[in-house]
């Protein structure tokens, strides 16, 4: 597998190589300074271009990034309706190397608001200036704030409320209604109601991580709070 200074270095000269490309971008975890770096953390690029069209029409230019063993496209599926605005277009490829770099072409004329979509971001390079309004990263947007008494009340009314469904659904035999309401309400509040306790114990903000990764270790123990 790569090495980061090697993506890096990858990503900067293909950049500095195409003059569509004005600016070339790092996020995510790559970036966050709370993220222990391990091997298998995704390189979350992005490349703000004069022309995106003029890059999805042919796929051979991702050659350049090394040999893709599989590829997808979500701008180009008809299954899932994209998260992003439709200006944009996403690769997300898996190398021969177990390297995994999910790719944003992004229309320089939307720096501003590219900007604005996540406060995880790394200028690599910026041959205009498009990138001024980018700040250095930092995620507390992600940190779990200490919540208002009714906000903890509703989040009880919640998680009781839906176990009535949940537990309907198996006395029906309707196993996929119950596991839905688990997955969708149940467990969503449960890990709401469980970082707010993890708060209490350890203060706020409190950090929990992407998807809540560390937040039984904050459960169960103290950690520092910029650990994600």
């Amino acid at each position: 597998m790569r090495t980061s200074a090697e993506m890096f270095a990858l990503f900067t000269r293909i950049a500095r190589s195409d003059e569509r490309i004005r600016a070339a971008t790092l996020e995510g975890s790559r970036v966050n300074s709370s993220v222990p770096p391990d091997a298998w953390q995704d390189y979350d690029a992005a490349f703000l271009v004069t022309d995106v069209e003029s890059f999805t029409r042919s796929e051979a230019w991702l050659e350049a990034f090394g040999d893709v063993v599989f590829l997808q496209k979500p701008e180009a599926m008809e299954l899932f309706p994209p998260d992003f605005p439709a200006r944009w277009f996403y690769y997300l490829m898996l190398f021969s190397d177990g390297t995994k770099i999910d790719l944003t072409l992004v229309p320089d004329t939307d720096a501003a608001e590219y900007a604005r979509q996540d406060p995880l971001i790394r200028v690599l390079l910026d041959k205009d200036g498009v990138c001024a309004d980018i700040k250095e990263p930092f995620d507390e947007r992600f940190w779990i704030q200490k919540p208002r008494p009714a906000y903890v009340g509703d989040c009880a009314n919640e998680f009781f409320f839906a176990c009535t469904y949940a537990a309907r659904g198996l006395l029906r035999n309707e196993l996929l209604f119950a596991n839905w309401m688990f997955e969708q309400i149940l467990r969503v509040e449960l890990l709401r109601m469980l970082g707010y306790a993890a708060g209490a114990r350890n203060g706020f903000p409190l950090n929990t991580g992407k998807h809540d990764k560390w937040l039984l270790p904050l459960s169960v123990g103290k950690r520092t709070r910029s650990a994600v």
